[in-house]
């Protein structure tokens, strides 16, 4: 069963449309009071939904850290957050390169993440811990020659989540991340037509926002759970490569498996 949210402080960044939307709108139902922010203009939609919105570039920490401000003095605290916001690329490797529009990816979804969850943390402290709900993708999960930009920034996010997430337990802060497949938001751009084309199945949004409200029910510290079409959200079983030995052969007493699960690895 959903869990309600009522009274909850929710900050949705890349709220404003697509999935972000989506989420915020759930979350307003169940009882959340909303943050919405985003570059492009979300007042209309923070406003029906008895929220905030907030104007922000989280590529840049100061309006991060702004944002977090602006929420926690609207409403006194935060209690979730869902870092959602991300721009594709469009920048191949070789012929092409375009050294601008790879830092605007990167800045966008690994540095947005980054900054997003950095000025979290101490309003989720305060509020004695809370959960954070990354938007990564299976891009980051799998090879995507296609745009290899968003498929970089999609698999740090995926590191920065599941080697950040026990440091953050320890605290009391739940991090995970949900990969999406293709959904029908603006983000795909005119690759839309060649996936219709192609017969390749796009989610609609609802599918995708009902998956990370699963998760943010339900997530554990540094799942990536998978989103597709036709299929139940399920969490991604990563495979860790194996361990170092001792000179003998012997395996070490405290290995990367254990370390990782310390968060001292």
């Amino acid at each position: 069963m959903v869990q309600r949210r009522d009274g909850s402080v929710v900050v949705v960044t890349g709220g404003a449309q697509g999935i972000g939307a989506a989420v915020a709108e759930r979350l307003s139902e169940l009882g959340a009071r909303v943050v919405v922010a985003d570059l492009a203009d979300g007042s209309d939609l923070a406003t029906r939904l008895g929220g905030l919105f907030v104007q922000c570039d989280v590529s840049d920490p100061v309006q991060a850290d702004n944002l977090m401000a602006q929420a926690a003095a609207a409403y006194g605290r935060v209690d979730v957050v869902f870092a959602n916001a991300g721009v594709r690329g469009d920048s191949p490797v070789g012929d092409g390169f375009d050294v601008t529009e790879y830092r605007r990816v990167m800045g966008v979804n690994v540095d947005g993440v980054v900054f997003t969850v950095q000025a979290a943390l101490p309003y989720l402290r305060a509020s004695g811990g809370g959960r954070i709900v990354v938007t990564a993708s299976m891009a980051g999960l799998m090879p995507v020659p296609m745009d290899v930009a968003y498929a970089a920034s999609k698999a740090a996010t995926v590191g920065f989540v599941r080697s950040a997430s026990p440091l953050l337990a320890a605290e009391g802060v739940t991090m995970l991340a949900v990969c999406p497949s293709f959904a029908d938001t603006a983000i795909l751009g005119d690759g839309r037509a060649l996936l219709v084309e192609s017969g390749f199945a796009i989610m609609p949004v609802a599918q995708v926002a009902d998956a990370m409200i699963e998760a943010l029910d339900g997530g554990a510290p540094g799942e990536c759970w998978m989103v597709q079409a036709g299929r139940e959200p399920e969490v991604f079983r990563f495979r860790n490569p194996p361990g170092p030995r001792n000179p003998d052969g012997s395996r070490m007493a405290l290995d990367q498996d254990s370390m990782n699960q310390s968060g001292r690895w």
